[in-house]
């Protein structure tokens, strides 16, 4: 069965990069690359708050409540997905609406 990853989030702190990306048919695609948000502290040591909603084509994503990028959904049926899996967090709380 092949393997798919819907959004991948790296959040790189050394480089002060958020690097997105999908795998689909067990090929990942082009990395969609941005710089950390200057607005607000973001980084270890800082409490942040990364929101992902699922819009009607693209996921959207917010740091400290503050709109960062978008990333096109790679994929037909975004609703075939059940499940959400966070690898390498501290603290988290996901809320599903």
């Amino acid at each position: 069965m092949a393997r798919m990853t819907v959004l991948h989030l790296k959040v790189n702190f050394e480089s002060r990069t958020i690097v997105l990306n999908s795998r689909v048919d067990d090929s990942w695609g082009e990395k969609r690359q941005a710089n950390f948000p200057e607005q607000r502290p973001f980084g270890p040591g800082h409490d942040f708050k990364i929101v992902i909603l699922c819009d009607r084509d693209a996921f959207r994503l917010t740091f400290n409540d503050i709109h960062q990028m978008d990333y096109k959904y790679q994929i037909e049926d975004l609703r075939s997905f059940k499940w959400l899996e966070v690898w390498s967090a501290l603290q988290a709380s996901v809320q599903r609406m």
